[in-house]
């Protein structure tokens, strides 16, 4: 990798978002996309990875605010843009595609038309242009007879399907970064390959940055470049995937990696974490997960700062797995 691919196109630093009754979702998340690479963003349902990466579009449901911190992208601020400026950026810089594709696309609009108004409002394509650009797309994820699929509807679509056509409405504009949340979200087994492999192709070819969202670290394991792990709002580990998958430090990274489902060995039993990610109005005070955790010690009453490892590798616990 050379140094200016080192270089991030995208810096969150310190990044808040409050909710309604001053709940705090996301405390001091900080992370990076370099160009070119996949992060994964993982962690349980509710440690707020989606919530993190709206923000950055302005798209927080109404009773949701960013009340600190900064998102770097092409020499702005994502967080300090008003609509009209936002509006630039989303689609045509980055694009986002939803882990429920039938309800974010339109029912009464064809597909072919969704797909060309992305281009006909961020790079001013005539109708025509756009629709032959669009069966290009539709091509290029892998949906059979594009020409003619243009004049489908999205209920006559498969669930795979709609999401090929996600992902080739975030292609439109050729983004510099993808934020693909669960992509894969109940679609059966041989789908969530094509389609894993479809955006890991993206990336390698094109040169676009995707940030994955995701529970599965099967899914990390396979295609991302670095990873970082939230829980209860706070990134607790974070660094290249090679280095925190054989050697990760914070308890709750080893307890999902743990959990994960074996093909080399037989087991009996899952291994689980006990207990359940803390609600927002029953927030511990220090650590979020010293409930949960079984090395919890009376200094974990007190929030730890980051420790930085070789490569990046950096975590956020007082009493870490001894390095192997």
């Amino acid at each position: 990798m050379t140094a200016a691919e080192h270089i991030p196109i995208l810096s969150v630093t310190g990044l808040e978002i409050e909710f309604a009754g001053g709940l705090r979702a996301v405390r001091g998340v900080d992370f990076s996309v370099r160009q070119g690479e996949v992060l994964g963003l993982v962690g349980e349902s509710g440690c707020g990875k989606s919530v993190t990466c709206l923000s950055l579009l302005g798209l927080l449901p109404a009773n949701g605010r960013v009340v600190e911190g900064s998102a770097m992208f092409d020499g702005q601020d994502l967080l300090s843009l008003d609509e009209k400026r936002l509006n630039r950026v989303r689609g045509r810089q980055i694009a986002y595609i939803s882990q429920n594709s039938t309800q974010a696309l339109n029912p009464i609009l064809t597909i072919g038309r969704q797909i060309a108004e992305t281009m006909m409002t961020h790079q001013g394509l005539d109708l025509s242009e756009a629709r032959r650009r669009a069966v290009e797309l539709l091509d290029r994820v892998g949906v059979p007879q594009p020409s003619k699929r243009l004049r489908a509807f999205p209920h006559q679509f498969s669930g795979g399907m709609n999401q090929r056509v996600m992902i080739a409405m975030a292609l439109a504009c050729d983004p510099a970064i993808v934020i693909a949340d669960e992509p894969t979200t109940a679609l059966d087994v041989t789908i969530q390959a094509q389609i894993l492999e479809l955006l890991a192709e993206i990336a390698r070819e094109r040169g676009t940055s995707v940030v994955m969202i995701t529970h599965d670290l099967g899914i990390v394991a396979e295609m991302a470049d670095r990873v970082a792990v939230m829980y209860a709002g706070r990134l607790v580990e974070s660094g290249e995937v090679t280095d925190v998958f054989h050697n990760p430090r914070h308890p709750y990274t080893r307890g999902l990696l743990a959990s994960r489902p074996r093909i080399d060995r037989r087991i009996e039993t899952l291994t689980t974490i006990e207990g359940q990610v803390p609600s927002l109005r029953e927030m511990p005070p220090g650590c979020p997960f010293s409930p949960r955790c079984e090395g919890a010690e009376p200094r974990c009453a007190n929030m730890p700062g980051h420790t930085e490892l070789d490569r990046g590798h950096r975590y956020a616990c007082w009493n870490p797995e001894p390095a192997a």
